[in-house]
């Protein structure tokens, strides 16, 4: 594991614990005790880090949205592949975001489903809500594509969904990562 994931590991595990250290607070008009141990401030900690993580996204992100609905998708690995991105983070990270791209620009671009460009953004997680190494990336894409002479946007066609899930799949094998 790596140095920087043990710090933050030990941190989130202590978070709230007495071995964080605390504060006694004491109530001026009936002296009731109260002791809170502190909070570890990190941004992966699930108590500590959603709000500032919302306050981020608020601030630094959300102007990028176009004002046209837009869809969430994830793309995550089998378990196999999950340790040996962990051991090889630099490569497998960049592959992870270039395939799963790739697969859904290639589909897009397919007249049958829009014939144009998508736009995204993409953030990349690497641990679930309890603690366990899931490297996966959630895109946030408008619900359309840019015409491929760059001319008009193509609305999306489908009601509940932005592409074809079997589709996608068969673009984005969990070979394509080696």
């Amino acid at each position: 594991m790596p140095v920087r994931h043990s710090m933050v590991l030990r941190k989130v595990l202590q978070c709230r614990t007495p071995a964080m250290g605390g504060s006694l607070f004491v109530c001026p008009d009936c002296g009731n005790h109260h002791y809170a141990c502190h909070s570890c401030n990190d941004r992966h900690c699930p108590q500590c880090g959603t709000q500032d993580g919302e306050k981020w996204l608020e601030k630094n992100r959300r102007d990028l949205l176009l004002p046209v609905p837009w869809y969430l998708v994830t793309f995550t690995l089998p378990d196999a592949l999950r340790q040996w991105i962990r051991k090889n983070q630099k490569v497998g990270i960049k592959l992870l975001f270039k395939c799963s791209s790739r697969a859904q620009q290639d589909l897009a671009s397919n007249p049958k489903h829009f014939g144009g460009q998508l736009g995204m953004i993409g953030f990349l997680h690497t641990w679930s809500r309890k603690l366990i190494y899931h490297p996966h990336i959630h895109y946030l894409i408008p619900a359309g594509a840019l015409s491929r002479d760059d001319s008009h946007w193509v609305p999306f066609r489908y009601q509940n969904f932005l592409l074809p899930v079997k589709a996608l799949g068969k673009r984005f094998p969990p070979s394509m990562m080696l």
